[in-house]
């Protein structure tokens, strides 16, 4: 299937889940601190602010599309500095990234406001001799005896399974092709990443790591919707 085909498809896709929200802007937290706020218009993300609390500090990135597609990119701010080419080649990577989950059958909304999870699945998915499993509208793929160390970065995962470590298993469930829970199992524990919706829309992504030793580490990413 032609990749810049399934891309276009795919924004258009996610932008009627936006216009079903009725919402243009969505705050998103990351355990209680306000992380972005993000702007969409006809679906496409246009602004990302990002903020730093602990600074008291934020940086604005623009987005530019042609033919639904990201084009380019502008960015101002003081919380880190700005290369233009990496920041369009990360999120670029991260479009075609989604493109090729689109074409699996796998949507995870916002994608650039949900990057990091975007990457990971991505990641996962192109592992070869996946099992698939169906029950009623939901799917499971399933991917064992990896046994292997998965190149994560850059993303925010390697706070949950370090980097080296040796995946050994990895589970997806999916509604309807919306993804629902990710389980990774690695050497030194496991890691859960559960998605919640309100109907379509997405409202809370819940990280669970559980290391052998039964020590945990919790992350929650709330979605708070504006509506127009």
């Amino acid at each position: 299937m032609n990749i810049k085909f399934n891309a276009v498809i795919l924004f258009l896709m996610i932008g009627v889940v936006a216009c079903q929200a009725q919402s243009s802007v969505i705050h998103v937290y990351k355990d209680n601190k306000l992380e972005t706020e993000n702007y969409f218009k006809k679906g496409n993300l246009i602004k990302q602010i990002s903020f730093n609390s602990e600074k008291n500090e934020s940086d604005t990135v623009n987005f530019f599309y042609k033919n639904s597609l990201l084009d380019h990119l502008s960015k101002k701010g003081a919380m880190v500095s700005f290369d233009e080419d990496g920041y369009q080649h990360y999120f670029k990577d991260i479009q075609a990234n989604n493109s090729y989950l689109y074409s699996h059958n796998i949507i995870i909304p916002y994608p650039f406001v949900n990057a990091n999870e975007v990457s990971n699945v991505a990641n996962m998915v192109s592992i070869k001799n996946c099992k698939e499993i169906k029950n009623g509208s939901k799917r499971i793929v399933i991917i064992n005896g990896i046994n292997s160390s998965i190149h994560f970065y850059p993303s925010e995962i390697g706070k949950f399974i370090p980097e080296g470590s040796i995946v050994i298993k990895y589970e997806l469930v999916l509604n309807k092709n919306l993804i629902l829970e990710e389980k990774y199992e690695f050497d030194n524990g496991k890691f859960d990443r559960k998605y919640f919706y309100e109907k379509t829309r997405l409202t809370k992504i819940l990280s669970i790591r559980t290391y052998n030793d039964n020590t945990t580490l919790k992350s929650e990413k709330l979605f708070k919707y504006l509506v127009d």
